[in-house]
């Protein structure tokens, strides 16, 4: 896959594949257990590095490596505890995106990936015209505060304004990735307009 504006400089960056994706801006709450896992997140917080995260194309989380797919987001680790359990919580905040090229296994058993980091794009506020992508998304995080204390914020950016809603749809993963490949801001609130205007035909479709 070519993507455009995409910068050349190739790194290794240590994977732990999840069968969610994780979005710029985006948090995600994590127990780990497996040791190739507890020793990636304690590298991590030593040496200050993030890891990556791309969504599972195919195979199971735990045991044996997964093929995942090759666009993901660099994940940073910003709140840890240890429960009672003796299992490691953490809590990872999404920042870059990557494009894959290829991996291996190391000695440990840890995905390790060949990796090129995709153009940040520039801020672009939320116009007035996406004053119902916004409303939506107010709704959304309402329904969460009654039944997990208070919402996030409201973001005041058109790209993470998709993002906030796309990951609390019902969007298939594969059409997520999708929305992740994205290499400009219009082209993504295309995309989540014609998610939720799909979403609303089907709900009104259904037989009451």
């Amino acid at each position: 896959m070519n993507l455009p504006n995409e910068p050349t400089t190739i790194e290794q960056l240590p994977l732990f594949p999840l069968r969610a994706v994780l979005f710029p801006g985006s948090s995600l709450r994590l127990r780990i257990f497996e040791r190739r896992y507890i020793d990636l997140i304690r590298d991590s917080m030593r040496d200050g590095n993030g890891f990556g995260i791309p969504a599972i194309k195919s195979g199971n989380e735990a045991g044996t490596p997964v093929t995942p797919f090759e666009i993901g987001t660099l994940a940073s680790v910003v709140d840890w505890d240890q429960g009672k359990d003796g299992l490691l919580s953490i809590v990872v905040l999404g920042t870059r995106r990557f494009h894959l090229h290829a991996t291996r296994v190391d000695t440990t058993g840890l995905l390790v990936g060949t990796v090129t980091w995709m153009a940040s794009q520039p801020a672009q506020p939320i116009a007035p015209e996406s004053s119902d992508l916004l409303a939506l998304l107010q709704a959304l995080y309402s329904l969460e505060a009654d039944h997990a204390g208070q919402p996030d914020s409201v973001p005041e950016d058109t790209e993470q304004l998709v993002y906030r809603i796309i990951e609390r749809l019902p969007v298939p993963t594969v059409e997520q990735v999708a929305l992740l490949a994205m290499s400009t801001v219009d082209a993504q609130l295309a995309f989540c307009q014609r998610q939720v205007a799909r979403l609303v035909k089907g709900r009104a479709q259904r037989p009451h």
